[in-house]
C-alpha cells in the first residue's frame, strides 16, 4: 500500500517561534513522523524551494514522505515524494500525467463530489474537512459531522484523512467513522513536546 502513514503533518511556520521551526520538524522526524506536507503559501517559489531543500536534508535517514503544497515544479526539481493539490490547483488528472504514477498525489476535499472526482482521477489520498471551526479554515466550508464524514467516505477507493478541528482527544472518533488517519497543523505544530504528542497520536492511530 502506498499510503503507509496515518498522521499527515502540515506545516505553518507562523505557529511556532522562528528559531524552533526546523528544529521541531527535525525532532518530529526523529520521533517517527512518516509524512509531512510543506504548506507555506506566502513564500516565493525560490524561498519555498530552499525550505523544501532544507527539510529534505533533515529527513535523510528517516522513513518520511515529503509533500509540497501545489508546486509540481518544486516536487520534481527536488525529487520529493509527492504533491498536494487544493481545489484551486491544476486538475488532478492533468497533474497525474505530469508526475506519473511513481509519485504520490494528495488532494484537499470539502465535499463528497470533490472526493469522488479526485478518487476517479487517480489521486492517492485525500484530506476531508473541516470537521470543526479552525483558525486555518475559519469559514466558507460546511462543517462535517462524523455521520457526514462517514457518508462522504463511502465508496471512495482511496484513504481519507480527517482535517480541520482534529486534536489529540478526538482522533479515535474519526478513525471509527471511516478515516484512514488524521491531518492537520495545530495537532503537531503547537505541541510543547513533540515527542510526547507523537507518542499519544501513535497510540490512538496504532501507528504514525
Amino acid at each position: 500500500m502506498k499510503i503507509d502513514f496515518r498522521l499527515y503533518a502540515i506545516t505553518d511556520r507562523k505557529r511556532i517561534k522562528k528559531d524552533r521551526f526546523l528544529y521541531h520538524i527535525e525532532k518530529a522526524f526523529a520521533c517517527g513522523l512518516k509524512a509531512i506536507q510543506i504548506r507555506e503559501k506566502d513564500l516565493s517559489p525560490l524561498e519555498l524551494f530552499r525550505l523544501c531543500e532544507r527539510i529534505k536534508k533533515l529527513a535523510q535517514g528517516h522513513p518520511v514522505k515529503i509533500f509540497v503544497n501545489d508546486r509540481v515544479d518544486i516536487m520534481l526539481a527536488l525529487d520529493l515524494d509527492g504533491v498536494h493539490l487544493t481545489e484551486q490547483s491544476l486538475p488532478v488528472d492533468q497533474v497525474r500525467k505530469i508526475i506519473g504514477h511513481e509519485k504520490l498525489m494528495g488532494v484537499s476535499a470539502h465535499s463528497t463530489e470533490r472526493l469522488q472526482t479526485a478518487s476517479a482521477e487517480s489521486a492517492d489520498f485525500a484530506v476531508l474537512g473541516p470537521v470543526a471551526i479552525t483558525s486555518s479554515k475559519p469559514q466558507g466550508h460546511t462543517i462535517l459531522t462524523p455521520e457526514k464524514f462517514t457518508s462522504a467516505c463511502t465508496n471512495v477507493n482511496m484513504p481519507v484523512f480527517a482535517l480541520g478541528g482534529v486534536d489529540s482527544d478526538n482522533v479515535r472518533l474519526w478513525i471509527e467513522h471511516g478515516a484512514h488517519g488524521v491531518a492537520g497543523i495545530s495537532i503537531w505544530m503547537e505541541a510543547e513536546d513533540i515527542a510526547v504528542r507523537l507518542k499519544q497520536l501513535e497510540k490512538s492511530l496504532e501507528h504514525l
